[in-house]
């Protein structure tokens, strides 16, 4: 399955509710003792390293914003959103530091 998710949710791990973090953890002992999941588990590997990586992200998708000279950003994000779960890029500020949206 994803190969990914198993990175991410170990990645990210501590960032889920203490309540999901013994799942999720759980699930990873499994994989490493086993070498494979169920399908059903897989299901709840992704669902939790995505919810592992966006932890305390606020979800922007749900409001209409007007920020003044952003609204090309806005609609590469809208558009990146068809083909890209989570889109982001990341901009240079004038300080040189990064700044990710």
């Amino acid at each position: 399955m994803s190969e990914h998710a198993v990175t991410t949710l170990k990645t990210h791990l501590a960032n889920l509710p203490k309540g999901d973090q013994g799942f999720a953890a759980d699930l990873l002992t499994k994989l490493t003792k086993f070498g494979h999941l169920p399908e059903k588990q897989w299901f709840w590997v992704e669902k939790l390293a995505d919810a592992a990586e966006t932890a305390g992200v606020p979800d922007f998708t749900k409001e209409l914003v007007s920020v003044g000279e952003f609204g090309g950003v806005i609609d590469l994000f809208k558009k990146a959103k068809q083909y890209i779960k989570y889109p982001k890029i990341t901009l240079q500020l004038p300080s040189g530091a990064p700044l990710q949206l």
